[in-house]
């Protein structure tokens, strides 16, 4: 796009305010201070030339070189604050005659270079944002059809470290099923747990005397547990039921208990188990499903190939 003439005068060696050629001249002048970095001069250069391209450019079209003005922008307030605060009327003009030319440009935003405090001189300088890759997160473990690959140490200790079960705990009656699933910090749901208490009953023991009371055992409860596995990795659920309102968290159901009922039972990547299993719990009305170990629940995990 072709440059209205005030532009062209911001550009030329003519002296308009603002022009690019003040601003190599203020660099210039900010190198002759006492103390310089090695990574403020680097900077300089880097923005003198940029500015010497865009006034070499044909028809003075300097909006493809705006971006990287703006990244070599954030870059000088953060790494050379002086230096930015003697420039930033300079820059703050020369953003305001480039943006009708260019506004045309979707991708083109105004430059803002807001006055900051100074900081400190050996703060790291901001990459540009053309160079700066994108923010990947943990990898996505969910189950899928396409190619994958083994996820990395560091990548399943980074994974691990954000595993957690939502909600942590959940109230358990009779009839109602109670369900917690496990998650990233993407709110990608990895695996399910879900008990559903059948019932409760209260064994009768023998007796040895005709006409003495019937005596009876320790109340069983029954349950049906249901596990989901929808990551590509090896699922170990962990759960204890907690009798609500314990001031010691005391367990009707502990993790011991739980290993023997769903050890044999996991289910495999992708894939869901469904049994029923009964121990002793006491006389309860209520209990807490509360899943144990979120973090050490997945294990060779795999992730889509890219």
């Amino acid at each position: 796009m072709k440059l209205s003439s005030s532009i062209q005068a911001t550009l030329s060696n003519r002296p308009a305010k603002g022009g690019a050629s003040a601003l190599v001249v203020i660099l210039i002048l900010s190198l002759r201070g006492p103390i310089v970095a090695a990574q403020d001069v680097q900077l300089i250069q880097e923005m003198q030339d940029l500015l010497q391209q865009m006034e070499a450019a044909k028809d003075k079209d300097i909006c493809p070189f705006m971006p990287r003005m703006r990244a070599l922008v954030r870059r000088l307030m953060i790494a050379a604050p002086e230096m930015y605060q003697a420039t930033k009327e300079q820059f703050d003009e020369f953003e305001r005659v480039s943006a009708e030319p260019c506004s045309s440009s979707p991708s083109e935003k105004p430059m803002v270079t807001p006055s900051v405090a100074p900081v400190r001189r050996d703060a790291p300088a901001e990459p540009d944002a053309q160079e700066k890759p994108p923010s990947l997160g943990t990898a996505d473990v969910r189950r899928t059809t396409q190619q994958t690959r083994s996820l990395a140490d560091e990548e399943l200790s980074a994974l691990r470290k954000v595993l957690r079960y939502a909600p942590p705990r959940t109230s358990l009656r009779i009839g109602a099923p109670a369900r917690t699933v496990l998650q990233d910090d993407a709110d990608r749901v990895l695996a399910a747990i879900t008990v559903q208490w059948i019932k409760s009953e209260r064994p009768l023991m023998r007796t040895t005397r005709p006409g003495t009371p019937p005596a009876y055992g320790v109340t069983v409860g029954y349950f049906r547990i249901k596990l989901e596995n929808f990551s590509d990795c090896l699922f170990d659920a962990k759960a204890t039921l907690v009798i609500p309102g314990s001031l010691i968290n005391a367990e009707a159901v502990n993790l011991i208990v739980w290993d023997g009922w769903v050890a044999l039972r996991q289910p495999d990547r992708g894939q869901t188990t469904t049994f029923e299993v009964s121990g002793p719990i006491g006389d309860y009305q209520e209990l807490v499903l509360a899943p144990q170990r979120g973090t050490e629940s997945l294990s060779q995990c795999r992730t889509p190939q890219r």
